[in-house]
């Protein structure tokens, strides 16, 4: 089913009006068009209302297949309903059920549950241009139900962030000397002292770097662009890549404009290849951490913190547009001091390592005294 119909062929193709019975009230009923399930054409003009309010292509992937979860559980379960104001808070409720029996985690229940109070809110607003035989505003949904539905309570825990020891181990187990091993390094190095969100990352054009003020732009979330810096002590890993990648791209004859690519250079490395090659390092280290990808983010926020850099300029790199996010990412701060055995027992590269950035600031401070 093509999601290109402007608003009024849909409500010509998919919209037929009941004739009501005195006092009742008019109502959008969804007919079935060829093979295609009732819910599709409603849950397509949803994704053009998000695309015309320009939510970002991240945002509107998931709430097609969060829907689609949806519906794909409703017709299976109530094989019976056939239009939205068949829909009772009670269905999403069972739906909800179904999850937690099957374990799923409440951040991701919660996203389902903020995903399909949007579409019904939107759904209940939504009018056609066109007139019933009453003289009124064709509608998909009279009463949105779902109005009084909450998110579930989930258990409030800190957040962690990785230790030098543990982003140590992780980088010695990434062969530069191959293609793979030195797009895993940079990867990791650039997550960190970054802080960029997956997305963000695999979203990344050549005509985004700056290589004269050794900058990359970024496209974030909520459509919002902001510049974060290719910190000295990882230059030249960074350009070493590209060089790497340019010539992968030239020998396999590829033209667009990627940063992160294939083995062969055939297509751009999307955030699911990073989140599995980061889980597969993670595990051949014997590390097992979960989450792992937005941990680096996490540490970021911490590391950043432990130098000493201000909250606006973290605030800044890593997009965030209020210190709530920040202040939550860093609850889990200690004395760094107390935890040496935890740093790292290499070099690393130069101001990356928290350890390196108070050593050197204590090193000054003894200089000046």
């Amino acid at each position: 089913t093509s999601c290109e119909y402007t608003l009024k062929e849909y409500m010509k193709m998919i919209l037929s009006i009941t004739t009501p019975d005195d006092g009742a009230v008019s109502t959008g009923k969804i007919s079935f068009i060829g093979d295609q399930r009732w819910w599709m054409p409603i849950t397509n003009e949803y994704q053009n209302d998000c695309k015309y309010r320009n939510l970002s292509p991240t945002t509107i992937h998931n709430y097609k297949k969060y829907l689609k979860y949806f519906f794909e559980w409703l017709d299976k379960e109530y094989p019976e309903i056939n239009n939205l104001e068949q829909i009772h808070a009670i269905h999403v409720k069972k739906w909800i059920t179904s999850l937690q029996d099957k374990n799923a985690k409440i951040v991701s229940i919660n996203s389902y549950i903020t995903t399909i109070k949007g579409f019904f809110n939107w759904a209940s607003e939504y009018e056609s241009d066109e007139m019933d035989n009453r003289g009124q505003y064709k509608v998909l949904l009279e009463v949105n139900p779902l109005v009084k539905l909450k998110k579930l309570k989930a258990p409030k825990t800190l957040t962690t962030f990785l230790s030098e020891r543990e982003v140590e181990i992780l980088l010695d187990h990434c062969d530069e000397r191959n293609f793979y091993g030195r797009r895993l390094n940079i990867s990791l190095l650039l997550f960190i002292s970054t802080g960029m969100r997956r997305f963000e990352f695999s979203s990344i054009k050549m005509q985004d770097i700056d290589f004269n003020t050794h900058q990359i732009r970024i496209m974030g979330k909520g459509i919002k662009e902001r510049i974060v810096p290719i910190v000295p002590g990882i230059r030249n890993q960074f350009y070493k890549y590209i060089d790497a990648r340019n010539k992968i791209m030239a020998r396999n004859k590829q033209g667009h404009d990627y940063l992160w690519i294939s083995m062969k250079g055939t297509a751009n490395m999307g955030g699911t290849t990073v989140y599995e090659d980061i889980k597969r390092l993670s595990a051949k280290c014997g590390l097992h951490l979960t989450r792992l990808v937005h941990k680096l983010r996490n540490t970021f926020a911490a590391w950043e913190t432990i130098k000493g850099t201000a909250d606006y300029k973290i605030m800044k790199i890593g997009g965030w547009s209020d210190n709530s996010m920040l202040l939550h990412y860093r609850e889990g701060l200690f004395d760094y001091s107390d935890h040496k055995n935890n740093f790292a027992e290499s070099e690393g590269p130069e101001g990356f390592y928290p350890s390196q950035v108070l050593y050197n600031k204590n090193k000054c401070t003894e200089h000046n005294h």
